[in-house]
């Protein structure tokens, strides 16, 4: 017993002890300034001091941290992903992003954030995207369920009926939650605008609701005016584009290895959904919507409405989790934006957008201590954004030699089950007994059941490698409910 005490109690002395990150020049995010040779000094988790090297000592015992010179900003939001693998939590840290906002939650979902793994960003998630609401009574009842159930926002997607619109946005807000969404495809820009919600999921969502000469500026005064904010998602499109002109170069892109085996399936010639709607011959169309997308954001960023980082990371092929952040950025400054505003869009305004900029999104004595050192200046050129040193989630150190083992690990992982795989767009049977001799994640079985169920349309061999997936992860509860799922719709 003395001697679990006293290992408790040297964990509890380790877990206290302060952090000091000096020699590092300061971009707070307050403002476009950088604060020049500043020491940082990080204890219980929050930043407590910021001064200058040579008048700030570093506490006695403190782990030094020697920033040689680099770039200390604060840890990047996404606010527009969606988790398919817990895996991806390490890609998102690696690169710089300490927060994120899935948008088509679920259980697995909430448990994920009560309980995320060791290296992972702070998760916020809508519930389960709103599809097909008939009207105001069923809206109320919707947004209801969802508060109750724990969610931090709705996502509204499509078929919602015209008298539901404003009764999803009113009653989110009267409980607390956001309202993110696509513009309903029966409806307009204008009536979805003039439901206030907090946020428009894509950039892409005004192409499909006509915006004529001059809409521009309506739109940019009606969002001022109800306090919507846009994310902007510009690589989404970018990437549709790209793999329909040139799917095999995307596929060649060495930080698929990072994405699940079992998604990337989704992503080949064959079944890539992109480049088999779509030949070369639309990638001038996509390039002009594109284009379209990019004038917008910059128009309505100068409008002064808030523009805000997303990437839909996890829902299109090639958008990489983490990764797909830094080019986000790239894409911003491309639109038009400063690199300062692209750097707020992912930072002080996005902590502003969820509501926790008393603890994030800039680098001030008490707020928690997410954080990316980088050896170069983004402000002055945002591909910098990627030259990182290290990262701080919640006060925690993760030095690059430590992020890249973690990006190692989950490669290793995927090719691990490459074989699981190759073995289901085969056979039932050698699907199954390749998932009993490898013993891949649930989340891989999972998707690769439902390809099985949606795309090869084969029920039956769907059932039994969701029993197996069950039957292999008795603890998930993501296998458990696609088999109860399935099994019930089936029967």
């Amino acid at each position: 017993m003395k001697r679990i005490a006293l290992l408790l109690l040297l964990a509890a002395t380790l877990e206290a002890r302060p952090i000091a990150i000096v020699n590092v020049n300061v971009i707070a995010m307050t403002s476009d300034a950088v604060t020049p040779s500043q020491t940082v000094i990080v204890d219980r988790g929050r930043i407590v001091t910021i001064g200058s090297v040579s008048t700030t000592p570093v506490p006695d015992g403190a782990q030094t941290i020697d920033g040689q010179g680099g770039y200390l900003i604060p840890g990047l939001c996404d606010l527009h992903v969606h988790l398919t693998d817990r895996d991806d939590l390490a890609l998102y840290v690696a690169n710089g992003v300490t927060t994120v906002f899935n948008l088509d939650g679920d259980e697995s979902t909430l448990a994920l954030r009560k309980a995320p793994p060791p290296l992972a960003p702070r998760i916020l998630t809508a519930g389960p995207k709103l599809i097909g609401v008939p009207g105001a009574e069923r809206a109320r009842a919707i947004v209801a369920e969802q508060a109750a159930a724990g969610y931090d926002a709705i996502k509204i997607y499509d078929d919602i009926a015209a008298d539901a619109l404003p009764e999803l946005v009113r009653v989110a807000r009267e409980k607390g939650l956001l309202s993110i969404g696509h513009i309903p495809r029966n409806l307009k820009w204008q009536d979805m605008l003039a439901a206030r919600p907090d946020a428009i999921a894509h950039a892409e969502e005004f192409l499909y609701s006509p915006v004529l000469d001059g809409d521009e500026e309506r739109i940019a005064a009606s969002m001022k005016a109800n306090g919507t904010s846009l994310i902007a998602t510009l690589i989404t499109y970018d990437t549709i584009g790209l793999q329909v002109d040139d799917v095999d170069a995307m596929l060649a892109r060495p930080e698929n290895a990072y994405a699940n085996v079992a998604i990337r399936n989704l992503w080949s010639r064959a079944n890539n959904r992109y480049a088999s709607r779509w030949d070369a011959s639309k990638v001038p169309t996509l390039r002009r919507r594109l284009v379209f997308q990019k004038t917008l954001v910059r128009q309505l960023g100068a409008a002064g409405i808030p523009i805000l980082l997303g990437t839909d990371a996890g829902g299109v092929p090639f958008v990489i989790p983490g990764f797909s952040a830094i080019a986000e950025l790239r894409e911003l400054v491309s639109a038009g934006l400063t690199p300062y505003a692209a750097l707020r869009a992912a930072t002080a305004g996005a902590a502003h957008f969820i509501r926790r900029d008393q603890d994030l999104g800039t680098i001030e004595a008490g707020k928690i201590a997410d954080l990316v050192l980088l050896r170069g200046n983004p402000l002055a050129n945002i591909d910098d954004v990627a030259l990182r040193a290290g990262v701080m989630t919640n006060g925690e150190w993760h030095d690059e030699a430590q992020l890249q083992g973690a990006l190692a690990h989950v490669a290793e992982i995927n090719a691990a089950e490459a074989a699981v795989v190759t073995a289901c767009n085969g056979t039932i049977d050698a699907c199954v007994a390749a998932a009993r001799k490898i013993r891949p994640r649930d989340t891989t079985l999972n998707e690769l059941a439902y390809q099985l169920l949606y795309i090869s349309k084969r029920k039956d061999d769907a059932v039994r490698l969701f029993r197996a997936n069950a039957e292999l992860h008795p603890e998930s509860a993501i296998a458990r409910g696609s088999l109860a799922e399935v099994v019930g719709k089936k029967e």
